[in-house]
């Protein structure tokens, strides 16, 4: 075989099946972009494609029992992607965290629990859970599909 037809090889051996794992993912990202109410743990192939960064690197240490939710934009309702979980950290510690974070991001404290940047909105929810040092904590993030 001459150099030309072992290159020739190599590349079809190579490019092609990264061709097509591609196209899945491709294939398999629109899907899950255009779906409502879509739940996933982030050992999911999901929290790769659909969470922000934002969400992926919230700074409340030790989170536990952590889910995320995805609905896609339709009309006039933005995408909206919800982490949920809990944490031992004190309440107050938590939202100082959470506050200086999103600060950080360029995001303005707008109401209590409600931080906004362009066509972006993420609502902060802490439930504090009685008999236990547990809180509860939802971080909503809304992606406008114009500015607000």
């Amino acid at each position: 075989m001459d150099r030309i037809s072992i290159v020739s090889s190599l590349v079809r051996k190579s490019v092609y099946p990264l061709l097509v794992l591609m196209i899945v993912l491709g294939v398999y990202y629109f899907s899950a972009s255009l779906s409502e109410n879509r739940r996933y743990s982030q050992y999911s192939i999901d929290y790769l494609l659909l969470t922000p960064a934002i969400l992926k690197e919230q700074p409340v240490q030790g989170a536990t029992d952590v889910v995320y939710f995805y609905s896609a934009a339709d009309g006039n309702k933005p995408t909206v992607i919800t982490m949920e979980f809990r944490s031992a950290i004190a309440l107050s510690e938590i939202k100082k965290l959470l506050a200086d974070y999103f600060k950080s991001q360029g995001f303005k404290p707008n109401n209590i629990g409600i931080f906004t940047k362009q066509n972006e909105e993420v609502l902060v929810e802490i439930t504090h859970d009685n008999g236990d040092n547990n809180q509860s904590i939802k971080l909503s993030l809304l992606e406008y599909l114009w500015n607000s």
